[in-house]
């Protein structure tokens, strides 16, 4: 149903801890800490280990 919605040019935000999620419907994956941007990856980015280390830093 996300990719229907993708596909009509709508915008989604999608909050997940499930990579496997986020990497099937995301082209770009923002990681916030108290609401400040920690960081902004790309899809062609976008690995587990660059979501962790982006996490990490926010620690």
């Amino acid at each position: 149903k996300i990719r229907a919605v993708l596909r009509e040019g709508t915008s989604v935000v999608l909050i997940s801890s499930d990579f496997e999620e986020i990497a099937q419907v995301a082209d770009r994956v923002a990681v916030l800490h108290r609401g400040r941007l920690i960081e902004s990856i790309s899809r062609r980015d976008l690995t587990e280990d660059a979501i962790s280390s982006a996490v990490y830093r926010a620690a």
